[in-house]
């Protein structure tokens, strides 16, 4: 930028101010490994420098949240329009444990089973079943034989005969007509903060009214596939439980008419 546009005559004593671009200022890219990864985030942004991206790896070479690698390496000349890369330690990999099989078991056998294969006993939900004889478990909150995270909490539903006022009702006629139902719908994402491997298996369950839980959704998700709805039904107070990998993550409630499915 000058005082005076350009081709424009002037005199031999008129002086011309002229302004030279230093340019964007750059900087040696400093050598964050092993330091933490939002002090470092933080130093970059307080240089200008907002194009800034983390990965996360398990490993036991680095403490949780303490950085890995990064691109650029160090003394590469970055500036404000640099991207950044950080792979952050997400501390060391879990232990994976095998769900085991508790139906049919009696209550005291099942919890000595959660216990002595690695989780942590949640509770124990009734439920009426005419097929499953009273104190013996009709289902569980994980699916047996899939791999969760060690000290993952598993509860089970135990049965308590046959309902005898079901069978007293039996030729009663119910209106089943498909206009009662009533739905609303869960998002199921990535809480904020929490991070997550790339492949996760998601449960979740239902308490419709304080009663037994039922398995709404269960299976392998991977993380590119977060956010995704699930439909929940149900009648009166639902509270719904969302689990990752067995581990507890959020509790939701919600409420239906009385009548809905």
């Amino acid at each position: 930028m000058q005082s005076v546009e350009a081709n424009t005559l002037i005199g031999d004593t008129k002086e011309v101010t002229v302004a030279v671009s230093l340019g964007i200022k750059s900087y040696d890219m400093i050598n964050f490994i092993g330091q933490d990864e939002e002090k470092a985030v933080s130093k970059l942004e307080s240089l200008g420098v907002t194009d800034i991206s983390t990965e996360y790896e398990y490993t036991t070479e680095a403490e949780l949240g303490k950085i890995i690698s990064q691109q650029p390496t160090s003394g590469v000349k970055i500036d404000k329009n640099t991207k950044v890369i950080f792979v952050t330690s997400k501390g060391a990999e879990p232990e994976q444990v095998t769900v085991p099989d508790l139906t049919g078991k009696t209550e005291s056998e099942a919890k000595s089973l959660i216990t002595n294969s690695g989780f942590i006993f949640g509770q124990t939900y009734k439920k009426s079943s005419d097929t499953v004889d009273e104190g013996l478990v009709i289902s569980q909150t994980l699916e047996k034989g899939t791999k969760v995270a060690k000290d993952s909490v598993l509860s089970i539903v135990v049965s308590t005969g046959k309902d005898e006022s079901a069978e007293e009702t039996s030729g009663t006629l119910e209106n089943t007509d498909s206009s009662d139902t009533s739905s609303q719908t869960l998002t199921v994402s990535v809480p904020m903060g929490a991070e997550i491997a790339d492949e996760i298996t998601i449960d979740i369950v239902k308490i419709t009214n304080g009663g037994a839980p039922e398995t709404v959704f269960s299976g392998v998700k991977q993380k590119s596939e977060l956010p995704f709805d699930v439909q929940i039904s149900g009648e009166g107070n639902v509270e719904v439980q969302v689990y990752f990998d067995g581990a507890l993550q959020w509790t939701e409630n919600f409420e239906f008419p009385e009548g809905g499915n």
